[in-house]
């Protein structure tokens, strides 16, 4: 599942309407079985309609020119209260060890990522409760986060996160703490991408999250290309 960088894709025909403005963090993106096809189906939907103003035309460029020589990657586990259970932590370290084994280089992550994500998503979805004043300062907070990650990840290619604390449960209702991991990239706007990671003791499915820095979709799929060998 690849959530591509926002404003890459033109949010036209979705529903209920999105758009740069009343909707900063909804980006649509492809599932599918393989990466190869994820780009395939990507470089369909890509660029400019004309009709979404928040599609600049920025090119596609093909993972196969993606150059991962050198690159740095950092690993982020969680932080309190989020923490993924053992199984999910195991998968997270495997992908971490073949990023590794590919050559690419592992670094630290300094600040605090999921905490600040989770209270300005959850006033985000609540913003037609707040008053002018709560709102302005909810967007301050928004534009504030994701000036300190840009800034943070400025020299790190990419982030290795779990995609959620848990293997894939069975059927139940989604719950606040399943997406907790994907917030960040939503927020600043950065492509992300999932690839499976195994199955735990139970047979259930594992998952990892690689996100890159916003437009470089391409070298993101060429990373995952690496996890899904």
């Amino acid at each position: 599942m690849l959530k591509p960088t926002a404003g890459r894709v033109p949010g036209t025909g979705h529903f209920p309407r999105v758009g740069p403005l009343n909707d900063g963090r909804t980006q649509i993106g492809p599932l599918a079985r393989n990466v190869a096809d994820l780009e395939r189906v990507l470089a369909v939907i890509a660029g400019p309609d004309w009709r979404d103003a928040g599609v600049p035309p920025v090119p596609l460029q093909s993972s196969a020119d993606a150059v991962l020589d050198g690159a740095s990657f950092a690993v982020l586990t969680g932080e309190e209260p989020w923490w993924p259970d053992a199984d999910q932590t195991a998968a997270h370290e495997s992908a971490a060890a073949a990023l590794a084994d590919a050559g690419m280089t592992r670094t630290d992550w300094q600040i605090p990522w999921l905490t600040d994500g989770n209270d300005i998503t959850r006033r985000y979805w609540a913003r037609t409760e707040l008053s002018g004043e709560e709102a302005d300062r909810q967007l301050w907070d928004w534009d504030r986060y994701r000036h300190r990650y840009l800034r943070a990840a400025e020299t790190i290619d990419f982030l290795l996160t779990p995609t959620c604390l848990e293997p894939a449960p069975e059927h139940r209702d989604v719950r606040g703490r399943d997406f907790i991991f994907t917030l960040p990239a939503s927020l600043t706007g950065s492509p992300a991408i999932t690839i499976p990671a195994g199955l735990d003791a139970r047979g259930l499915p594992l998952a990892v999250q690689l996100i890159g820095r916003p437009w470089e979709d391409h070298r993101v799929l060429a990373a995952a290309k690496l996890l899904a060998t």
